[in-house]
């Protein structure tokens, strides 16, 4: 079965529709998707629809797609102004992947943007990485190596392409090849946003597989961002250097 790094629930959004629509829309089925101020996206709905709006294709992924339950949630949206926008899982060989695309109040499909994980999606544990801060969107990459884990946050109002984002990063856990079981992680434990200053705290520890709750905290450190050009650019970069 193909490892989908979604959550596993229901897509049903909790939140009221006090929206009327009116069905103009050229895809029957976007009423039945978006709807509401947010939401998740089944596979059983995602399917048809990114294939009938040419979001993307399953040519050399069927095994993929077709191991995944209907009910499986593949992709969460947002309202924004008159109409979406939205983060859906590609189970598409080589590697999984997401593609983020906004829609228009008649519920035509622009600004296709794939966004790529370094290797594997691990870093979403049972929460979908795509979700709010105040006004910006953010969506979880995760990065995979040999005895390296990380994850970086790409934060924006409007959505951008992936290759013009510097990524925020949320953590880096890095194991020793030496000593079995022991690790170093750098990670937030702190984050606003004011306007377009991002203020960041990090934590840094030492532990053990066997034995997390000794960690021991080697170091703490701000990093304070500004957005400029639609990138946020840090204030210092130093302690990345020091402990990546």
């Amino acid at each position: 079965m193909a490892f989908v790094c979604s959550i596993k629930q229901s897509a049903s959004s909790n939140l009221p529709d006090s929206t009327q629509h009116v069905s103009f829309h050229c895809d029957p089925a976007y009423d039945s998707i978006f709807h509401g101020d947010s939401g998740y996206i089944t596979k059983k709905q995602l399917f048809p629809f990114v294939l009938r709006n040419n979001i993307l294709d399953t040519i050399g992924s069927n095994d993929n797609w077709t191991s995944i339950p209907d009910q499986h949630t593949m992709g969460k949206f947002y309202r924004q102004k008159d109409g979406y926008i939205a983060c859906i899982v590609n189970v598409n060989a080589p590697f999984e992947s997401l593609v983020l695309f906004e829609t228009t109040a008649d519920g035509h499909i622009e600004n296709i943007q794939p966004y790529l994980h370094h290797n594997y999606c691990n870093c979403w544990d049972d929460s979908f990485g795509f979700g709010k801060i105040q006004d910006y969107f953010y969506v979880r990459i995760c990065g995979t190596g040999t005895a390296f884990t990380s994850s970086e946050l790409s934060i924006f109002k409007k959505l951008p392409s992936q290759l013009r984002q510097t990524p925020i990063i949320e953590f880096v856990w890095k194991g020793s090849i030496t000593t079995p079981d022991s690790y170093r992680l750098m990670h937030i434990s702190s984050l606003n946003i004011d306007g377009q200053k991002l203020h960041t705290t990090y934590l840094v520890e030492d532990g053990n597989e066997n034995s997390k709750k000794n960690a021991k905290q080697i170091d703490h450190f701000e990093v304070n961002y500004t957005l400029k050009d639609g990138e946020w650019l840090p204030d210092d970069d130093h302690y990345f250097v020091k402990y990546w």
